[in-house]
């Protein structure tokens, strides 16, 4: 693409852009689209300029079945167009053609583009790129040159990377810096959840013993995300690390596994735990871990139904039998709940119904809130084309008769 080629391209009104779109998809539907039309390809991307959110999202469908002939004029807006709009769109554009060519330009513009949302989506741009992109990633990260928001995103996009760029992931669990030995942890993570991987995870468990804190911390948060009961006793001993960042991470982190084998120690450093400010986390830790054993025990003893869980076979997502009713996913019992509503009902105020149920307001205000939305799906599908000789509009007037007081 020459130099000229974005050079004033014209500015479409909302129909004329509308007609562009869809004249562009249906040369697309039938074969047509002229993939060496430069002009037309860098008008598409202007085109990202609009103000409506779906005619973007179609002009970024219809350059990804463009494909790699839009590259040059996708990175042309990346790097210097002045509406971050069509930056941002740019950007999410290449992440969807997936192109690795335009890799130094996301990398440019991560790094140096003003625009906070633009950053955001490069980096999305890059963790499709797999393992082309890890290197510039960690580079980044690694770098004392570059501010914390960029190393932020760009750990964000490495923990993406995942399976595909493992052997950069490999060499970085060992490199010189220790920003960049803590941001791999999470990335690890995924490579142990995809695959199994022995050796990720034993990456995680050595980086317990790593001199940095930040290190040692970022490994007990990724071990608490792998809920692999077998590696509690690896992870106990980090209770009593001399810091206590490290030891709140670590506590946080067992009561995700949910091992109750990991009651005991912790029991054990609350009580040597000489930081108030952890106490409360040991805690909560023990008495979630309590409670999930006294859960398993009353299942055991035939005491509590164990609740079955179903699949659905179109989008595979699990539910209960209490999906889609008032009792899913509540901490409170179908009584309560029944309570609350009948309380409301007899014109008990929300903030008395939680008083008096001992139960948080908002999970009053949202029970009430629940159940009037249901209320009103019965409503209407129950009364329809109801013949009526009369009808009583009682509100109705009430609102006449106000607006009439304000004239």
């Amino acid at each position: 693409m020459t130099s000229s080629t974005r050079d004033n391209p014209a500015l479409l009104s909302q129909l004329e852009t509308d007609a562009l779109l869809k004249s562009v998809q249906t040369q697309l539907g039938n074969g047509t689209f002229d993939r060496s039309d430069e002009w037309q390809i860098v008008q598409l991307v202007e085109s990202f300029g609009d103000t409506r959110g779906l005619v973007r999202l179609g002009f970024a469908e219809a350059l990804d079945e463009v494909g790699k002939a839009a590259t040059p004029a996708l990175i042309d807006g990346l790097a210097n167009h002045e509406n971050p709009v069509v930056r941002r769109a740019c950007a999410k554009t290449m992440t969807l053609i997936a192109d690795q060519t335009t890799i130094p330009v996301l990398v440019n513009s991560l790094l140096h583009d003003e625009d906070t949302v633009v950053r955001g989506s490069v980096v999305g741009a890059l963790a499709v790129m797999g393992e082309a992109a890890a290197p510039e990633l960690i580079g980044i990260i690694g770098s004392p040159d570059y501010p914390d928001s960029s190393k932020g995103l760009a750990t964000w996009g490495l923990s993406f990377v995942g399976a595909v760029g493992k052997e950069h992931l490999y060499r970085a669990a060992n490199a010189e810096q220790s920003e960049v030995r803590g941001a791999v942890m999470g990335a690890l993570t995924s490579v142990v959840q995809e695959g199994e991987d022995d050796r990720a995870l034993n990456l995680i468990l050595n980086a317990l013993r790593d001199d940095s804190p930040m290190v040692r911390s970022e490994a007990a948060a990724a071990l608490g995300k792998l809920n692999n009961t077998d590696i509690v006793p690896q992870l106990t001993p980090v209770l009593a690390d001399s810091e206590a960042d490290v030891r709140k991470t670590a506590a946080m982190a067992l009561m995700k596994i949910g091992d109750f084998r990991a009651i005991a120690p912790l029991k054990t450093d609350l009580e040597n735990e000489s930081d108030d400010s952890l106490q409360p986390v040991f805690k909560l830790a023990i008495s979630q871990l309590e409670k999930k054993q006294e859960e398993a025990e009353d299942i055991a003893s035939g005491t509590k139904m164990l609740a079955w869980r179903y699949r659905c076979a179109t989008c595979r997502r699990t539910f209960t039998d209490s999906f889609d009713t008032l009792y899913y996913r509540r901490q409170v019992t179908p009584e309560q709940v029944e309570t609350s509503l009948q309380a409301h009902a007899e014109g008990s105020s929300l903030r008395g119904i939680s008083r008096i149920g001992k139960r948080a307001y908002g999970t009053v205000v949202d029970i009430v809130r629940k159940a009037s939305y249901k209320s009103q799906l019965i409503h209407n599908e129950a009364l329809k084309a109801v013949d009526c000789a009369q009808i009583t509009g009682d509100e109705m007037w009430s609102f006449v008769k106000k607006a009439h007081r304000l004239r």
